[in-house]
């Protein structure tokens, strides 16, 4: 981008410090201007391209925090169910840290990706990329029989989301209502001809007359 050359320059020139920690240097990538700055530069289509990459990433991140949040709770189920003795224990209770890190690692970076996602015009009330916490990441154990107040339990947003899961935004409500209807239908047209009782033909023999 020979557009931003001289902010790279410039950056050269004030923050000479840079030389031995290249990772505090600015890119100047798109979303580290303001919106007018990105029109005076040019920038606004590699913005958007920017703002697609991104929005692809944060899909991926979430679908990998679903991973891990289900290989959590297997692997919480099969401590509690198997492991006997220190070493048992102390085997398992190192794999629930490490997928516990992975977790908290992965929700830092979705939601830095949220903020630069916001810095390229996303709307702070975006229902596909909403802030992530702890909290929403909670669902109820799939890999074991429902136990008592699961009915109060609630999923966390990122398995009730529609969409997250998909790695795309959700189909029209058209499309998802024609489909439905068609299934509907089809089911019908099944249930009709399958329930339909057979019509009884009557044939009157010559040989047996009906009366005397």
């Amino acid at each position: 981008m020979p557009q931003v050359a001289d902010h790279v320059e410039q950056q050269r020139l004030d923050r000479s410090e840079l030389v031995d920690f290249p990772e505090h240097e600015q890119l100047f990538l798109p979303s580290d201007f303001s919106q007018s700055e990105r029109i005076h530069l040019g920038l606004v289509q590699l913005a958007e391209n920017q703002q697609q990459l991104l929005e692809g990433t944060a899909y991926d991140v979430l679908h990998r925090i679903r991973t891990l949040i289900k290989a959590l709770n297997i692997t919480k189920h099969d401590k509690a169910k198997n492991s006997r003795g220190q070493v048992a224990n102390t085997r398992a209770r190192s794999k629930i840290k490490d997928i516990e890190f992975q977790r908290d690692v992965s929700i830092m970076e979705y939601n830095a990706i949220r903020g630069v996602l916001l810095s390229l015009g996303l709307s702070p009330n975006d229902t596909q990329f909403r802030p992530l916490t702890l909290k929403d990441t909670q669902m109820k154990r799939t890999n074991i029989r429902r136990q008592v107040g699961d009915s109060h339990r609630v999923d966390g947003f990122l398995w009730t989301n529609t969409g997250i899961g998909m790695g795309s935004r959700p189909s029209s409500n058209v499309e998802n209502a024609t489909e439905i209807i068609n299934a509907n239908t089809s089911r019908a047209s099944i249930g009709t001809q399958g329930s339909r009782a057979k019509k009884r033909v009557y044939i009157r023999s010559k040989s047996f007359p009906l009366s005397g």
